[in-house]
């Protein structure tokens, strides 16, 4: 589910990078589709991925599915601020997931006189969490 239109194309050439298969892809905002979605939706969901929105979106999203997901199903979320990362950290356990997190840092190559410098990009947590 992405609500920028156009997006589709984008996710079908990310998949078929990334050899993977969306059995679905909407494009319309979350929050207006897992209000008026159908249960059945969701029913075969195993995996998810919450990215490119905000906290309460976030937990929205692990509210509404949590119900749908069964024993070692993974949600997987990047998120940029410490204090979200403390929040959804906290849903998460509510919900009985094990998680694990990692911090990843990138760099941008800036050019200089005499070569390249590395300038860094805001690190990013990645929380993945497992459904006990």
């Amino acid at each position: 589910i992405d609500k920028r239109f156009g997006s589709q194309s984008l996710i079908q050439e990310n998949a078929k990078r990334l050899s993977v298969s969306p059995i679905k892809i909407i494009e319309r905002d979350v929050k207006d589709y897992l209000i008026n979605a159908d249960n059945k939706s969701f029913s075969n969901s195993n995996r998810i991925i919450i990215g490119g929105c905000g906290l309460e979106t976030k937990i929205l999203v692990i509210e509404k599915l949590n119900k749908f997901l069964k024993r070692n199903d993974i949600i997987v979320l990047p998120v940029i601020t410490y204090e979200v990362l403390q929040q959804i950290d906290l849903t998460l356990k509510e919900f009985n997931y094990e998680i694990n997190m990692r911090l990843i840092q990138t760099f941008k190559g800036i050019s200089i006189a005499d070569g390249t410098r590395f300038e860094p990009n805001n690190p990013v947590f990645i929380i993945k969490a497992k459904k006990k």
